[in-house]
């Protein structure tokens, strides 16, 4: 009932949510439906008495009234006033846990089919990313299976003929290589290695873990030595996609782990980090530093490339900017906002430093070196 008890007071304050569709509704329709509103007073209010005073409607006996409305206005439900209402979704948040069971209730006990169509719509459309953050982290290992067997059910039958060259399918060519149940440890062994580089970066820097830095140095150097043009992405995807699933994630974060070592190590400006981008055929666009999301487009090739003109005048613009969100990949956001000269020299940000959204992810979230 509350959704239907936001009535401004007269005092500057607009009716709110369903209290505004409930109004709104009875005035237009008020040849039908006026004498089901319920009042607290001792007799009603009249259509021309609380247009000229709206706040009268705090008068009004909300439970009474949408029991009424629920037994003889059907039309209001399905009226415009209250899908208008409902559009933004703030009514799921008053009973989250009601509207939770009420879902899940629709789901299994009555099996409707519009719900259905509606997840599998949804799980179709939604980005890979929103998937993962929403929706991976709260399941436990046996749901994450059922999750990704369903997943694997909508991303197999159109990954077949796809270009090993295009980076912006490298999520589906991992989930449909690797995600098996027999390799599911090792996968997120992947996610582990993938999602916590920059802790791993740290631990074999350690003055303690000398032994373990040469190796991983003597590991990047091996890669290395053959041609940038044969470890281009494809040819990795083409290598796992020969292997056995195990192997092919072992492989993936081998890779993935040489090319950041090599981005903290080796890059030192960014047209060298653009460079690395090209090499492996990942397209490419600067992005704001310590921003979450550009939903951006897939650019052509000239913008990977960059225009000089345009890369200087936002990099202009950038250091008129005082103050930005900084984001932290690994972790998440920071409570407070800062500011933007102070971040850098506290962050040892030098020139060379960048910020791009890249392909692989649909250019959804920006990729730094801070």
């Amino acid at each position: 009932m509350q959704w239907f008890s936001n009535f401004g007071d007269g005092g500057g304050l607009e009716h709110k949510k369903g209290a505004k569709a409930l109004s709104q509704f009875a005035f237009v329709n008020r040849d039908i439906c006026w004498e089901e509103l319920e009042w607290k007073g001792k007799h009603g209010q009249s259509p021309a008495m609380v247009a000229t005073k709206p706040h009268y409607f705090l008068d009004l006996d909300v439970e009474r009234t949408v029991e009424n409305f629920l037994e003889n206005v059907p039309e209001f439900w399905s009226s415009p006033e209250f899908s208008e209402s409902l559009k933004d979704g703030e009514i799921l948040f008053m009973d989250t846990k009601f509207f939770v069971e009420l879902f899940i209730d629709l789901m299994y006990k009555e099996d409707l089919d519009d719900i259905w169509e509606v997840i599998s719509e949804f799980l179709k459309e939604e980005s890979f990313s929103s998937l993962c953050h929403h929706l991976l982290i709260i399941l436990e290992e046996s749901e994450f299976r059922i999750f990704l067997e369903l997943l694997l059910g909508y991303i197999s039958p159109r990954i077949e003929h796809k270009d090993f060259g295009n980076s912006s399918y490298l999520l589906e060519f991992i989930l449909c290589k690797c995600g098996d149940p027999g390799s599911f440890d090792m996968l997120l062994m992947l996610n582990a290695i993938i999602n916590q580089r920059r802790q791993l970066l740290r631990l074999v820097n350690d003055e303690e873990c000398q032994d373990e830095n040469e190796q991983v140095k003597d590991i990047v150097s091996q890669m290395c030595k053959t041609s940038t043009n044969t470890y281009t992405l494809a040819s990795i995807l083409k290598e796992c996609a020969k292997a056995k699933p195990i192997e092919a994630i072992k492989l993936l974060g081998l890779y993935s782990w040489v090319i950041y070592y090599r981005l903290s190590k080796e890059c030192q400006t960014p047209g060298s980090w653009e460079a690395l981008f090209l090499s492996n055929g990942i397209s490419f666009h600067e992005s704001d530093k310590y921003s979450m999301l550009n939903h951006e487009g897939p650019l052509d090739e000239n913008d990977s490339a960059g225009d000089d003109k345009a890369s200087s005048r936002r990099r202009k613009k950038k250091k008129r900017r005082k103050k930005t969100r900084h984001f932290d990949h690994d972790g998440g956001y920071d409570d407070e906002l800062l500011d933007f000269d102070a971040s850098e020299r506290r962050l040892g940000l030098q020139s060379g430093g960048g910020s791009w959204s890249l392909s692989i992810d649909d250019f959804s979230t920006s990729w730094t070196n801070v």
